[in-house]
């Protein structure tokens, strides 16, 4: 049995080194840093243990981009060794012995792996895939909601809102919220706040400049319900189904430029099962959407048995 070992730049106070490219908000910062004899032997030891690399679309295009015109060491393994892309929008892969993971279960497909590979699965950068992958990981555990608590839905709101504000400003895309404050759900706040974030995060990566995305709540019947709702491209009607499925894509050309994983409706839609509730959309083709959280004022009695959850380590350092 083989393991994940995530390896990623990162500055002590928390800066992630992005993968590359102008687009990227931190590119190329830890290559200003002379690593060193000790450093430069670390990195080349860590690539000679691994046997593949498990990485996400936009790291597969940095790197598929460079290394094939690279000679050395780390060049030949990076180039020869096999690669594995978590991807529904990469068809045609050039980068030799690549393989694409779009079966829409690529969580089965990263067990399938570690299970053929006696030494390291690496993952390089690939920070919001490992994350994502991570977070579905703890809501796959034996018990998803140990100690529900009551959480106050206005701060739920206002630190959903506080973590996705920059990406927000940067693209030119106002997001406020509003309706009935003072109203409480029970369960995780952790939990909540990952799947209320990831709504407004996927709201504001599908809109457009000029735009805005709106949080709204209400209560109802017993029950507290936080919309988010965008001016953006919208979803066709055929794709509504299918949207809260891990790695589903509605819109593949969009996706790549966003970077998104495909994982996080699927975290969402986990996070509403494990509480009780549920996640609905509603949406016009070109007119935006709106996602809906209806969560319960108690928590559910047994949360719904999960797959398997995948085991992922931390390295030291890497990109």
């Amino acid at each position: 049995m083989g393991k994940l070992v995530v390896t990623e730049f990162v500055s002590l106070d928390g800066v992630m080194q992005a993968p590359g490219g102008e687009e990227f908000k931190y590119p190329g910062w830890s290559f200003e840093f002379d690593r060193g004899d000790d450093g430069n032997q670390f990195k080349l030891d860590e690539t000679r243990k691994a046997d593949a690399l498990l990485i996400g679309r936009r790291t597969y295009d940095s790197f598929a981009g460079a290394w094939p015109q690279r000679e050395g060491e780390f060049a030949d393994k990076f180039n020869s060794m096999p690669k594995f892309v978590v991807s529904t929008t990469l068809k045609d892969p050039d980068w030799n012995n690549t393989t694409v993971l779009d079966s829409g279960d690529a969580t089965a497909q990263v067990r399938e792996l570690k299970e053929e590979f006696d030494g390291e699965l690496q993952v390089p950068g690939s920070h919001r895939l490992v994350q994502e992958l991570i977070e579905l990981s703890r809501l796959q555990g034996a018990d998803p909601l140990p100690t529900p608590a009551i959480v106050a839905v206005d701060r739920l709101v206002s630190e959903a809102l506080d973590r996705t504000r920059l990406a927000a400003e940067t693209a030119g895309i106002s997001v406020v919220s509003g309706g009935d404050t003072g109203l409480t759900v029970r369960g995780s706040e952790p939990q909540l706040l990952t799947a209320l974030a990831n709504l407004v995060d996927n709201a504001v990566a599908y809109s457009s400049p000029g735009t805005r995305v709106a949080v709204g709540i209400r209560r109802r019947a017993g029950s507290v319900e936080i919309s988010v709702s965008d001016q953006g491209i919208g979803i066709a009607e055929r794709d509504l189904e299918r949207v809260f499925e891990r790695f589903y894509r509605s819109d593949p050309a969009r996706s790549r430029a966003t970077g998104g994983t495909g994982l996080g409706l699927a975290i969402v839609k986990h996070i509403a099962t494990n509480h009780g509730g549920r996640v609905d959309v509603t949406s016009t083709l070109g007119d935006g959407s709106t996602f809906t959280l209806r969560l319960p004022a108690r928590p559910p009695e047994a949360p719904l048995p999960l797959p398997a959850a995948i085991e992922i380590e931390s390295g030291a350092a890497g990109r």
